[in-house]
């Protein structure tokens, strides 16, 4: 009876007390914590940590690897948590008589956190904060919820939580002040406000008793005063780090960024390299060459060897294997060098490998990515300066000379050709004289060296036999009949189409010739496949130099635009005029030279270029921004209500409201005669009297508009309307698609991010249009930095300017370019003008889906 009587939850006596607390505490709390703890613990080794980013003050495990692995233990703990408050819970008239029920409920919402499952988690602590107003639980709920607010990086309510509890009194500091401090210092940190995160992790660590997590708060504070330049204070946690013998990966990482923060000519520098260039040579820390070289690179570039940081960053990508983001670091500060020694081609080859390894995640990535993709484009431009260049010399030679060129060309092209097969034989046969001595020195595997001598078990074997055939044969493609002459190797058949045609001339002869009489022929083929291209006529000339006008000009623009270097940018249009003085581009040459020259702040140069515009174009659209910007203003103004009136009577149209339609279009016409649009507005005209049932009517209108008009690029729907007419087609007046169906997409709408303005216009008019844009931003846009690049996607021209701040924004400034007169010569069919956040133009550059994207712009931003 008496054991009956203490099972009872609903009796407050010292019998069941004692007895619910027992149990509690010492059967289902104990095992629930426990459980939670072993939990926590693997979560914290599966954690694995990026160094190269500022660490995170708590292990919660980000990846579905690192925490779906506990999720067992956490099942464990709800639980048998769950069963502790079932079972000893003494809740009676409000009272809870069981003193460890608060801290069950604390294990439950802490499951739920290490879960991710952030709102329920919430919800348990918002409870316990509640109902244990009196206990230090409830301190330790409010800490829980300011750890969970963290998470959802709902800020506003941490700083409410942390201002109370900065300011409450019967604050238990003795118990929570250490985990306070940590939690404050998350909360600054995912803000990126590292003076205020430093501060109080500098408090967490000094009251820190756990040797892990102090270890922790001591790399991660060497890291923020880094950040913030307080490098006597950073190595001092640095070396705090490795006297408290942290983890072989976070030492090392330790002794990286001390060499990043001392001054590499102060004797401790020297030390520090010291001991970086002794760990680069311990085959123990093969797998962090990379690093290594790269610290050491740094250390170079703070001492001004710069041809010693460049050797270094090589070796740091040769010998990165495991890590591709370090390769991608690596790479990227070689990169950033040539860019900056204005060696460019050089620069692109090294982003191109950042961009390839560097993670999507990489603070940087997008700039860097930019920069690639406009390197890239620049590179083009210069290779086809250089090579039309380079033809134009040789077309200049005589017939001798160039012979004699040409043969020296092919001749080192050969040598050099020769000299890597030998490179890679010589490798080769290191790699088997290696595999031979770790095999004979292997005495324990006798039975797979006996095995592994058997050829196509021999990887250097295998290689070796490789460079031979190579060496004999050249590169041929795994096919029958491989050995026939008309089978040539790579350097004179590229591709199945060239060697066909080859042996298409030959008629199939060169089967029975030796090996010494087909080189020589294909040495010949070769000589004249370099020769196709020479401009030796006039026709050839002209087009030679019409690919190197244009290159100039575009590189001009991908300097000032992309890449930002004003310099570059004068230098490539100057040399475009001092070159072809008469060229197409000499009007907006002398433009944007006196938009450079002002932006350079040398008035003298700009004025020289500004008289040139003047004199030789008075009637311009240039001369006229110079004179008068307020004119295009006015000019704009005017056909923005063009536009307005239009808008109105297409909508009126597709609506089906013929009457305001008609009555729209003949304000149009009675208030701005003669307007830009006159044609559209007829056009609509024609359709609505069609609709109300006069065909007749309709297709002498029709035929008005083609007189009166034939070039507007109504044309073509005019012409197809006529020809419906003449066929005695019933459904001559076009449909309104219905655009309401629900679909999917690969794009999200993101009102508050970064958001960039395109226009898809075909690739002729690429370079023009830029132009325009350039100088319509310079009018109506001259307080904001904009920059404009262009892409090639699906046959057509992507310009793109960049960036705004948000949707609004990037929004403002679409509805003033499409009502100006930027795009006033390429037709509505021929356009695309659109607005992209961010996130959604990685999306579109990936995947290339254009015209999807615009079928989502046309819908969704439309709402």
């Amino acid at each position: 009876m008496c054991v009956f009587e203490s099972c009872s939850t609903k009796k407050n006596t010292v019998v069941t007390r004692n007895y619910h607390n027992l149990n509690s505490r010492f059967n289902g709390y104990f095992n629930a914590n426990e459980s939670l703890n072993e939990a926590t613990t693997t979560l914290a080794q599966n954690q694995k940590d990026d160094y190269d980013k500022i660490l995170s003050v708590f292990q919660y495990g980000y990846d579905p690897k690192e925490f779906t692995p506990i999720i067992p233990n956490l099942d464990k703990t709800y639980k048998k948590a769950s069963l502790v408050i079932e079972r000893h819970s003494m809740l009676i008239k409000g009272t809870e008589y069981c003193k460890w029920i608060d801290e069950t409920y604390m294990l439950i919402g802490r499951t739920h956190f290490y879960k991710h499952d952030y709102f329920q988690g919430l919800e348990v602590f918002e409870y316990v904060a509640g109902r244990y107003k009196k206990l230090p639980t409830k301190y330790e709920a409010l800490l829980w919820q300011m750890r969970t607010y963290n998470e959802l990086t709902t800020f506003s309510k941490t700083l409410e939580i942390l201002e109370f509890l900065k300011n409450d009194k019967k604050f238990p500091k003795k118990l929570y002040e250490g985990e306070f401090s940590a939690i404050c210092a998350d909360f600054y940190l995912k803000q990126n406000d590292y003076d205020n995160a430093a501060e109080y992790l500098t408090k967490a660590y000094l009251l820190e008793k756990n040797k892990k997590t102090k270890i922790r708060y001591a790399f991660i504070l060497g890291q923020l005063n880094q950040k913030l330049n307080n490098n006597e204070d950073a190595l001092k946690y640095y070396e705090a780090v490795i006297k408290m013998n942290a983890t072989y990966d976070m030492a090392f990482q330790a002794k990286i960024n001390e060499s990043r923060s001392f001054n590499p000519m102060s004797k401790e520098g020297r030390g520090v390299k010291k001991r970086l260039q002794k760990m680069a040579k311990d085959s123990k820390n093969s797998d962090f060459y990379d690093q290594l070289n790269y610290a050491l690179a740094e250390i170079a570039e703070k001492e001004g060897d710069k041809k010693t940081m460049e050797k270094l960053l090589l070796k740091s990508i040769e010998t990165s294997v495991k890590n591709n983001h370090q390769k991608g670091l690596s790479a990227l500060k070689l990169g950033e060098h040539y860019f900056y020694t204005a060696n460019y081609k050089p620069s692109q080859a090294y982003y191109d490998t950042a961009v390839a390894n560097l993670k999507k995640d990489y603070d940087d990535y997008e700039t860097v990515l930019e920069r690639k993709i406009a390197l890239t484009e620049a590179v083009k431009h210069i290779l086809t300066v250089e090579r039309e260049d380079s033809l134009q010399r040789i077309a200049r030679m005589s017939e001798k000379e160039r012979e004699k060129y040409v043969s020296k060309i092919i001749d080192d092209e050969v040598k050099a050709e020769k000299k890597r097969l030998e490179e890679a034989e010589f490798k080769a046969q290191q790699a088997a004289n290696s595999a031979f001595t770790s095999t004979n020195n292997n005495a324990s595997a006798d039975n797979f060296a006996s095995g592994s001598t058997w050829y196509f078990y021999n990887s250097a074997a295998l290689t070796k036999g490789v460079v031979e055939f190579q060496r004999k044969w050249g590169q041929r493609k795994l096919e029958d009949n491989w050995r026939r002459s008309d089978k040539q190797a790579v350097m004179t058949a590229p591709d199945d189409t060239n060697s066909a045609s080859d042996s298409t001339k030959t008629g199939g002869a060169t089967a029975d010739l030796s090996a010494d009489e087909i080189e020589e022929k294909q040495l010949e083929q070769k000589k004249k496949d370099y020769l196709t291209n020479v401009p030796t006529t006039d026709a050839l000339l002209d087009s030679s130099n019409k690919k190197i006008i244009e290159s100039l000009y575009s590189l001009g623009f991908i300097y000032k635009e992309q890449l930002d270097i004003e310099q570059a940018s004068v230098e490539s249009f100057e040399k475009l005029l001092a070159r072809y003085p008469d060229n197409k581009y000499q009007l907006p040459c002398y433009y944007q030279l006196y938009r450079l020259y002002k932006s350079l702040g040398d008035e003298d140069k700009a004025n020289t270029y500004k008289n040139l515009i003047l004199s030789k174009y008075p009637d311009s659209d240039y001369a006229e921004i110079i004179k008068n910007p307020n004119a295009i203003s006015k000019k704009t103004s005017e056909k923005q209500k063009v536009d307005l009136l239009y808008e109105e009577a297409f909508e009126a149209y597709k609506s089906n409201n013929c009457t305001p339609c008609l009555s729209i279009c003949n304000s149009a016409n009675q208030l701005y005669p003669n307007n830009y649009l006159q044609a559209k507005f007829e056009y609509i005209t024609a359709l609505c009297t069609g609709k109300n049932g006069s065909i007749d009517e309709m297709e002498r209108m029709l035929k008005a508009i083609a007189i009166n008009y034939p070039k507007d690029d109504v044309m073509p729907l005019v012409n197809e309307a006529l020809t419906q007419i003449k066929n005695n087609k019933q459904n001559i007046v076009p449909a309104v698609s219905d655009t309401t169906k629900k679909q999917t997409w690969d794009f999200n709408t993101s009102p508050d991010a970064e958001h960039y303005f395109i226009a898809a216009i075909p690739m002729d008019k690429l370079t023009k249009l830029k132009t325009a844009i350039s100088d319509f931003n310079n009018t109506y846009f001259s307080t904001v930095t904009l920059n404009i690049s262009d892409y090639e996607m699906n046959g057509k021209g992507l310009i793109v300017v960049k960036s705004y701040a948000n949707k609004a924004k990037a929004k403002n400034y679409f509805e003033i370019i499409e009502q100006s007169d930027v795009f006033k010569q390429i037709s509505a069919q021929q356009k695309n003008l659109f607005y992209i956040s961010s996130d959604n133009f990685l999306i579109l550059f990936k995947d290339k889906k254009l015209d999807n994207y615009i079928q989502f712009f046309e819908q969704e931003y439309s709402k």
